[in-house]
C-alpha cells in the first residue's frame, strides 16, 4: 500500500472523536478502547476534570503496565534459559554416561 492509502478509522477516546490512519482498523479500535477505559478509570478516581492531566495519568499507568510486563518477560526468559542450560547439561551427562 502507498503511504496515506491505509483506511481511516474513527474512534472515540474520552468523549472525543479521533481519526487514525492504519492498516489494521481492529487493532486501532482495541487500542483506543483500552486508552478510553484507562482514562475513564482515572477520571473516576481523580477529582480533576482537566483532560490533559487525565491523559498524562493514563499514559503513566499504561507505561507502568508495559514496563512491569517487560520486566516479567525478561525474568521468565532468564529462568527459561537457565532451565534450558540445566536440561542440556543433564542430557550431556546421560550421553556420556548412560548408566547414571
Amino acid at each position: 500500500m502507498e503511504q496515506g492509502s491505509e483506511p481511516v478509522t474513527r474512534v472515540r477516546i474520552y468523549n472525543q472523536f479521533y481519526d487514525f490512519r492504519g492498516s489494521d482498523p481492529e487493532r486501532i479500535r482495541r487500542l483506543a478502547a483500552y486508552l478510553d477505559g484507562k482514562m475513564s478509570e482515572i477520571s473516576d478516581l481523580t477529582p480533576t476534570v482537566d483532560t490533559a492531566k487525565v491523559a498524562i495519568l493514563a499514559a503513566m499507568n499504561i507505561v507502568d503496565e508495559y514496563l512491569t510486563a517487560n520486566e516479567e518477560l525478561s525474568q521468565l526468559s532468564e529462568r527459561s534459559s537457565s532451565q534450558e542450560d540445566e536440561i542440556l547439561s543433564r542430557l550431556n551427562e546421560l550421553v556420556k554416561d548412560p548408566s547414571s
